[in-house]
């Protein structure tokens, strides 16, 4: 399953990588660019906003079929387009 990620912060990174070692694939977006690269090292695929999280497709799926938002305040949503 494709499982996109908004928000890798206290939170969202440890379920992300969570999510990961279970063989699912991972979308993931965080205003933070370190956090994302270092999912994206263990297979993660980066994502350019929270909308494109949801959208972006894979080779196994269109697009996320579940979808995490762990964000502390709005600044991830000023990045989408």
């Amino acid at each position: 399953m494709k499982v996109g990620f908004i928000g890798l912060g206290t939170m969202g990174a440890p379920m992300a990588r969570n999510v990961q070692k279970k063989g699912h694939a991972l979308v993931v977006f965080d205003v933070n660019r370190a956090s994302v690269d270092a999912l994206v090292a263990s297979g993660a695929t980066a994502a350019a906003s929270p909308r494109e999280v949801a959208t972006r497709p894979t080779s196994s799926a269109r697009r996320s079929a579940t979808t995490a938002s762990c964000t502390a305040s709005g600044r991830a949503r000023s990045t989408s387009t």
